[in-house]
């Protein structure tokens, strides 16, 4: 794994696991869509590990996957995923200052 391969960068700065944030989710997503992200927020091997979900999720966006040379500051990304990934870095931030190091818990 990560840490046992990078010790030394690890000692003073451990890993922690913020959460998963699940991605490609369209802006309203279908019943199914919807019905699965559930059954994982509510996984008992994910609540036994003590992992959570971001409540922001990576929104879909047609143009990354149809245009090689796509920038963030293109196409619908003002509209979408600009604002998107402002309350993504907010939340991620936000987990970050509200994470316990380890060993200081």
């Amino acid at each position: 794994d990560v840490t046992s391969s990078n010790k030394l960068f690890f000692e003073k700065k451990p890993l922690r696991n913020l959460g998963i944030i699940l991605t490609d989710i369209k802006k309203t997503p279908s019943r199914g869509i919807s019905n699965l992200i559930q059954d994982i927020k509510t996984s008992s091997i994910l609540i036994e590990r003590d992992i959570s979900i971001f409540d922001t999720q990576f929104l879909h966006n047609a143009s990354l996957m149809n245009e090689i040379g796509y920038f963030i500051d293109d196409s619908n990304a003002n509209a979408i995923s600009i604002p998107n990934l402002k309350e993504l870095v907010d939340e991620f931030i936000k987990r970050i200052d509200n994470s316990p190091m380890k060993g200081s818990e």
